[in-house]
């Protein structure tokens, strides 16, 4: 610990720059993190393949391996990598959430659906689980499924605007722009500085 206090300076000085000797799968973990914020997604996939050749039951690296892929454009090991992770820890709600958000952005909405509908299974108060699981099921064109889900995650959180806003998405995406309007307004309501809902409401040609 001693040798090692000159090589800081920020945490790439320590883990990356100044990296010597044996290190554990925490440090490529680590490694693989910073370089993922600094968007070297490639280098990333590298430390979470070393950490995870060192610990092969760490499902944090092998999140971190499948979200790094994907950043990289390797899809099939991406998904790989993801299912490993989630078999690790079946009853962990966030690594869930967190790839069905990526499947989301790839425009799989029924994947995403699956693994936010286990999410709150898991962890039934996950509100932005709710929202996201009940716009999955928008995109699916599946309203009734939509509506329960934004029901609850109305009921789990009333004075949250964001919610509102997110159904008002759902409803406007499906030409029911008046009820988007009237969710646009009580986002408003509830928050009058939220704009995301003051700009959709000013695209609807509606006045608050």
């Amino acid at each position: 610990t001693r040798s090692r206090c000159r090589d800081w300076a920020d945490d790439e000085s320590l883990f990356i720059k100044a990296a010597a000797g044996r290190q554990s799968h925490r440090a490529s973990f680590i490694r693989g993190g910073l370089h993922q914020a600094a968007g070297r997604p490639v280098e990333a996939a590298r430390e979470y393949e070393a950490a995870v050749a060192r610990h092969p039951g760490a499902a944090e690296a092998w999140y971190g391996l499948a979200v790094s892929r994907a950043d990289a454009g390797q899809r099939a090991g991406a998904r790989e990598a993801a299912e490993r992770a989630l078999a690790l820890e079946p009853r962990n709600p966030v690594l869930r959430f967190g790839w069905a958000s990526r499947l989301a952005k790839e425009g799989d909405a029924l994947g995403a659906a699956r693994l936010y509908r286990r999410a709150v299974e898991l962890e039934p108060t996950y509100l932005q689980a709710w929202v996201n699981l009940g716009a999955a099921y928008g995109r699916l064109g599946r309203r009734r499924d939509a509506d329960a889900a934004f029901a609850t995650a109305l009921r789990l959180a009333p004075a949250d605007p964001f919610a509102r806003y997110a159904y008002g998405v759902v409803e406007e995406r499906a030409g029911r722009r008046a009820a988007a309007a009237a969710l646009y307004r009580a986002a408003l309501e509830r928050d009058p500085g939220f704009e995301p809902a003051r700009r959709r409401l000013a695209g609807l040609g509606a006045t608050r």
